[in-house]
């Protein structure tokens, strides 16, 4: 719910909420049942980059309590429900993967955890990883093939971008946006990085600001998909004219996930 500012609307209409989380929130609130999860640094498991590199991660530390992973939750209840045996492992479901995806064909935990001497060496035999100075004793991983490394005929498809919301008057496109630090749910246990999250603000083109009468560090409410927040206003060149960059999780309230419209008023 701190993601979604739709999502009170759609979890009304739900008769029963199964939460799986981190940390105690709004929907776990609501929830009949609250099941723990692991975090990452609680489990291992398998990655795949942006590079096609499909990599392992490590446990860092054992599970607290009686959490589980989310996957294993998963598959746990459809053994109850008579989905097929639950897999013990995340090397078991690494497995099934390879079996079931041609992508993926070949690939085991031993495989990808072989390391091998990497160049430019930066530091000596202990240190290295493509030129870097870090010891990597997790394995290279494997890179997924592409077509055109397999000789396959590569052929161009078409983009089709989705459609804009139409602005009326007195609108503006709201577009979200991500900043390191913030006030998600799984971040604000963190009390020493609390310092480095910035106060709630919104980016405002110089343009459209004049026009309404905004300056910098006025304080401004936005309402878009049915929620209102109040920030304060950088004015400068951060947005595009037509259109105002709010921050997600820097507010107590959900703010818009996607592109969206809404309108933006100076709180006098």
């Amino acid at each position: 719910m701190a993601d979604d500012p739709a999502a009170q609307a759609w979890l009304d209409k739900v008769e029963t909420i199964i939460s799986l989380n981190l940390f105690p929130d709004a929907v776990s609130a609501q929830a009949k049942a609250v099941l723990p999860i692991q975090s990452f640094a609680e489990r291992d498991g398998t990655f795949t980059n942006g590079e096609r590199r499909v990599q392992r991660f490590y446990t860092a530390q054992g599970p607290m309590g009686d959490a589980l992973p989310a996957w294993q939750i998963f598959s746990r209840l459809g053994e109850a429900l008579g989905q097929g045996r639950a897999k013990l492992s995340a090397a078991a479901v690494m497995q099934d993967i390879a079996k079931n995806i041609p992508a993926f064909e070949g690939i085991t935990y031993r495989n990808l955890a072989k390391v091998e001497r990497q160049f430019p060496d930066v530091g000596g035999v202990d240190l290295y990883y493509g030129g870097t100075a870090y010891q990597n004793k997790g394995g290279l991983g494997v890179q997924l093939p592409t077509s055109a490394d397999k000789g396959e005929t590569v052929s161009a498809f078409a983009v089709e971008l989705p459609q804009l919301p139409k602005v009326g008057k007195g609108q503006v496109f709201v577009i979200p946006s991500t900043v390191l630090y913030n006030r998600q749910t799984t971040f604000l246990p963190s009390l020493m990085m609390h310092p480095r999250v910035l106060a709630p603000y919104v980016e405002v083109n110089a343009k459209d600001a004049e026009k309404m009468g905004i300056a910098q560090g006025d304080v401004v409410e936005i309402k878009a998909d049915g929620v209102a927040v109040r920030v304060k206003a950088h004015v400068n060149g951060g947005a595009p004219q037509g259109s105002i960059v709010l921050p997600r999780h820097l507010t107590n309230e959900a703010t818009p996930m996607h592109i969206t419209v809404g309108e933006i008023n100076k709180v006098k």
